[in-house]
């Protein structure tokens, strides 16, 4: 059912008969129109999902996108997280308003949930609704009690009945399990996919004819140290000042409808979590047959890019054999002390590509943004608890390969604009609204950083972040900016990028952890080695994928956050009544205080006293919800100063 509504965004053709009655006489018949022999649902309407926080009901679309999830009006109680329903959407300066028009789904089932003791009997609490009435479920009291103490559970709804046992909610082992069961995310693949995953394994490079051999240039690759799935290297030719970027083919493995396709479609993406990964492709492919690993010859799309002349880069079916797979800190350490094990020639093309790297983010920077993410890097020890946390900022390794992913992700963008008249799958980002924008100027304001008088947005967001670093609140103040933006997305037609400064962009360079980019590489191949017979075909698909992509990329993020959040939740269980320093982040309905110990620790404080943004406090853990993965405390000093 959810495929149908999708599609009516974008336009049917024919309403399937099962689906006639809802057009035709039920709930959809307002909303819904016919032009040009094609059904579509009308402007103002929308269909999605329901998700709570905090007694909050909230509409997700199945694909349009706000830059607020937009409030439900007028929700019957009786509605569960998760249900689809039809609503009429009227935008307002602070966040859209979905009021609610008619039920499409209601039927959830199943849930997570865990076991507690009440009234003397166990009975289950809805994880995303842990306010709501707790389940009775079929079970007899005496089975249940030989469950672990709050044992987390998969419950079939319709049954009453235990469909599956996660473990217990105070064991850190199951954090993985919870996050990707919480948002459904399906975790094995099945017996055909594997299957036809190991046949596609064991394929050669030789077995694949009409091939440019690359495999004399010594490419490499960059990844962070617990990388095992390759998508991209390259190799920068100083003599002709030529780059390779060569990126995994993974389409050759991956043939369009089968189990394979259909399954990392559902997937969209790869989930990762601090000490594993849940890929996208079975492990024979992602980490087998597709990566990228040195000495092994592997089918990659190969960018050959003249820097002098950007817009003649070209796109090739190649082999190649990677001569180094490295990490960011091996290419620190040698382009800051010069020394490596590396051969010459590679050598000689990292320093080479650094310093053009460097001028190709220099001239970027000039339209673009420079978004300083101080990303929080969660070491976790045997038994699944937080060990230490690094913080870790962009280098010159970083920039290496940034630069060059870019370049190779707009000459795909450039083919779709000059072949497919600015149609395909793009990567686009807005502009913030001018209320976005005031709240940003309003925040900064908090941190003694005004705006001057006629400077645009663009200008101003570097003028703060200039400011930021010398009142060494770069890390606050980048944080805010980020929040302050709309979120990248996929688009079926061209848009620019704000963030990047781009008038067209798309993904390219990640195929084996995200399915855009594998889209994309069928719908260029298609172009320019197969006559383009199946190019419309496959165009016509995009308007749906890409909705469905930002869903799942939506969805992925999601997982991610919420495994993280519960990790700091069992943190701040072990430093119950402990006193840390900290620095007011935000003050809302209450006071957010991070903490300087435990970098990306958050902890809410409810006060009736007023603090400012960056205020230095000492706040003292009271509290943690393994559930909510929240924390609790209290400030017990105030120190007169900002911090530095």
């Amino acid at each position: 059912m959810q495929g149908f509504l999708r599609s009516l965004f974008f336009g049917v053709k024919k309403i399937p008969k099962s689906f006639a009655p809802l057009v035709e006489k039920g709930v959809l018949k307002e909303a819904v129109r016919c032009n040009k022999e094609r059904y579509f649902l009308k402007e103002g309407f929308d269909i999605g999902r329901i998700e709570r926080a905090e007694n909050k009901a909230f509409f997700i679309s199945l694909a349009k996108n706000y830059p607020k999830d937009p409030l439900i009006k007028n929700l019957p109680p009786s509605f569960k997280t998760d249900a689809l329903i039809l609503c009429k959407i009227e935008c307002s300066k602070k966040r859209p308003i979905a009021f609610f028009k008619a039920a499409l789904l209601n039927a959830e089932h199943a849930m997570i949930a865990y076991l507690v003791k009440k009234n003397h009997q166990i009975v289950a609490i809805p994880f995303k609704e842990p306010f709501k009435k707790p389940i009775l479920l079929k079970h007899s009291q005496k089975s249940l009690l030989e469950l672990p103490r709050h044992c987390v559970v998969k419950i079939d709804l319709k049954k009453r009945e235990i469909s599956e046992i996660l473990g217990a909610l105070e064991d850190p082992l199951i954090d993985e399990n919870l996050s990707l069961s919480l948002f459904d995310r399906i975790k094995d693949f099945s017996k055909d996919c594997l299957n036809l995953a190991k046949h596609y394994a064991q394929l050669k490079a030789s077995d694949f004819k009409n091939r440019i051999n690359y495999s004399h240039i010594p490419f490499i690759t960059i990844d962070p140290k617990d990388a095992k799935d390759f998508d991209d290297a390259i190799f920068y030719n100083q003599e002709k000042r030529v780059l390779f970027v060569a990126v995994a083919d993974v389409s050759e493995f991956v043939p369009k409808h089968s189990s394979l396709d259909k399954e990392a479609r559902i997937r969209g993406f790869s989930v990762y979590f601090p000490n594993s990964v849940y890929p996208m492709l079975p492990l024979s492919l992602s980490q087998g047959a597709c990566s990228l690993k040195a000495f092994e010859k592997r089918l990659a799309l190969v960018y050959e890019i003249p820097l002098d002349n950007l817009e003649n880069a070209r796109l090739f079916q190649g082999v190649i054999e990677v001569r180094a797979n490295c990490t960011y800190e091996e290419i620190n350490h040698f382009l800051s002390a010069q020394q490596s094990s590396l051969d010459k020639d590679l050598q000689q093309s990292l320093l080479g590509f650094l310093e053009m790297a460097l001028k190709l983010k220099k001239e970027r920077l000039k339209k673009g943004f420079n978004f300083n993410s101080f990303e929080n890097k969660l070491y976790l020890n045997k038994e699944g608890r937080i060990e230490k946390i690094e913080t870790q900022t962009e280098s010159s390794a970083h920039t290496l390969i940034e630069e060059a992913m870019l370049l190779a992700n707009q000459s795909s963008a450039n083919l779709l604009d000059k072949h497919f008249q600015n149609k395909g799958i793009y990567r686009t980002h807005k502009e913030p609204s001018l209320e976005q924008q005031k709240r940003l100027y309003d925040k900064l304001f908090d941190y003694e950083i005004m705006r001057p008088k006629n400077m645009g947005f663009f200008s101003f967001l570097e003028h703060a972040l200039k400011i930021a670093k010398e009142k060494k609140l770069e890390r606050e103040v980048s944080r805010l900016i980020i929040k302050s933006q709309n979120l990248a997305l996929y688009s079926p037609v061209q848009e620019s990028h704000f963030g990047l400064g781009f008038d067209s962009y798309t993904h390219f360079t990640s195929p084996i952890r995200r399915y855009s980019d594998l889209a994309l590489h069928r719908l260029l191949k298609e172009l320019l080695f197969h006559q383009a017979k199946g190019c419309s075909y496959l165009l016509e698909e995009t308007p749906e994928l890409c909705a469905e992509l930002n869903a799942l990329q939506k969805k992925a993020a999601l997982i991610e956050r919420d495994f993280v959040k519960r990790k700091f939740a069992r943190l701040a269980l072990e430093l119950l009544e402990k006193e840390f320093l900290g620095v007011v982040l935000e003050v809302k309905d209450g006071v957010v205080v991070g903490l300087k110990e435990w970098v990306g620790l958050k902890v809410l404080v409810k006060t009736n006293k007023v603090f400012k943004s960056l205020e230095k406090v000492r706040v003292k853990i009271t509290h943690a919800d393994l559930v909510l993965g929240q924390v609790w405390g209290e400030i017990t000093e105030r120190i007169k100063e900002h911090v530095s």
